[in-house]
């Protein structure tokens, strides 16, 4: 086996080892009287579940089509939820993780002719910590520390398979 191909195997075998993990599908219902009305929903990366609760302030609302918002006269750039509102972070196998009621919620947008719609950051901050949900700073793990170095080095070697194959290819065309 010539060298190239020795080096290409062992990128091949280095690169194999990286865990491939599943997407999952996570998302931020809001219910009135018990039926969905809009939401958000997102690829988990790992995330923890208040910072998938806080994408509801950057993320776009999806909301249900036979649900009108009601935009408020006083401020058109608002829309006030009022009535038996729930909210709740599912993951697509249905399991509930987080979940609370409210009274109220504040939706807003950005300019008058836009029809995407968030959460209020102050709603958004207040819910979270209804359902018993917390900000925690991110730590590296372990394992996030093994991931990356695996990462460089596969990187590294890439690089130096392909400036091999540049070598072995210049001194064949020099021949």
């Amino acid at each position: 086996m010539s060298d190239t191909r020795r080096v290409v195997v062992v990128l091949l075998v280095l690169t194999a080892c990286v865990p491939c993990h599943a997407a999952t599908l996570v998302s931020v219902d809001i219910l009135q009287d018990g039926k969905q009305i809009a939401g958000i929903t997102r690829t988990d990366m790992g995330e923890d579940h208040a910072t998938l609760w806080q994408y509801l302030k950057t993320d776009r609302l999806s909301v249900e089509r036979d649900f009108v918002i009601p935009v408020s006269d006083d401020d058109p750039l608002k829309a006030v939820l009022n009535g038996n509102l729930e909210m709740r972070l599912v993951y697509r196998n249905s399991e509930t993780v987080a979940s609370t009621k409210v009274n109220q919620l504040t939706l807003v947008r950005k300019s008058t002719d836009s029809d995407e719609w968030f959460v209020d950051p102050a709603d958004v901050d207040r819910s979270m910590k209804a359902a018993g949900l917390t900000l925690v700073p991110p730590a590296a793990t372990p394992m996030q520390f093994f991931l990356l170095a695996i990462i460089l080095i596969s990187f590294v070697l890439l690089l130096l398979a392909i400036v091999f194959f540049l070598q072995q290819r210049s001194s064949l065309v020099a021949k």
